[in-house]
């Protein structure tokens, strides 16, 4: 069986990961946090609210995600 060998990104992406998915992350926990604390009604209320924090988490995820590895396209793109 032939053993697949798979790139590994650079340093500097993967520090802008690092530092990036750290904020991304505790954007998530707050709504995970915020929506579990309130009542039915509440979070009846407020889904749309809800719907737009989950939307700009999501979108600042991707960013992250296509910025580092972009970067390390450009990276691999000087070598």
């Amino acid at each position: 069986m032939k053993k697949l060998k798979f790139p590994t990104l650079s340093k500097v992406s993967m520090n802008i990961l690092k530092i990036g998915l750290a904020p991304v992350a505790l954007t998530f926990i707050y709504i995970a946090f915020s929506r579990a604390s309130q009542s039915a009604y509440d979070a009846a209320r407020l889904y749309p609210l809800f719907y737009e924090l989950i939307e700009h988490a999501l979108m600042s995820f991707a960013i992250v995600i296509c910025g580092a590895l972009l970067f390390d396209i450009a990276s691999r793109e000087e070598r």
